[in-house]
């Protein structure tokens, strides 16, 4: 059948917080939010990305199924994400004229794999709010070592 991408259907929630929980994330909103890349009926990555503003972007969630891990998954599911994010996200203002900025953070080893893609580690005030402040507070703050990220795309003017 091959790999797809597209939005999740609200029979693939149980299935998606079971991956998420496997990397000790969770739902980021709805379920139907979420896009997923698939093979056949089988969920291979999971991810969620949001428009704060014209333009500006945020990746709240990206996971890769155990048993897919190393084989490129991540990076296909992040690199399609990254290259049209308006695309992905069910509350679009459409396409940006020129150039956006998608922004997350990284849980520690993370960071490398951000990195491969085309990220940047950036100060967390480059952040939109409230992701600029959301790592403050939290208990697992050293464990997790978060460090914010950027990728700034551009959309070619033919």
């Amino acid at each position: 059948m091959g790999q797809v991408f597209a939005f999740a259907e609200i029979e693939d929630e149980e299935e998606m917080q079971n991956l998420l929980a496997e990397t000790g994330m969770s739902l980021a909103g709805e379920a139907v939010e979420h896009v997923l890349l698939k093979d056949g009926s089988k969920i291979m990555a999971v991810g969620r990305v949001i428009e704060l503003d014209d333009g500006f972007f945020h990746l709240l969630v990206l996971a890769v199924a155990k048993e897919e891990r190393g084989n490129g998954i991540g990076e296909q599911l992040i690199s399609k994400l990254s290259e049209f994010p308006w695309q992905y996200c069910r509350e679009s203002l459409g396409i940006p004229g020129g150039l956006y900025r998608i922004t997350t953070v990284a849980k520690g080893q993370a960071v490398t794999f951000y990195k491969k893609c085309g990220y940047e580690v950036c100060d967390f005030s480059l952040l939109m709010p409230p992701f600029d402040q959301q790592c403050e507070a939290c208990p697992d703050k050293t464990a997790c070592s978060p460090q914010a990220m950027v990728f700034s795309g551009a959309i070619s003017q033919n």
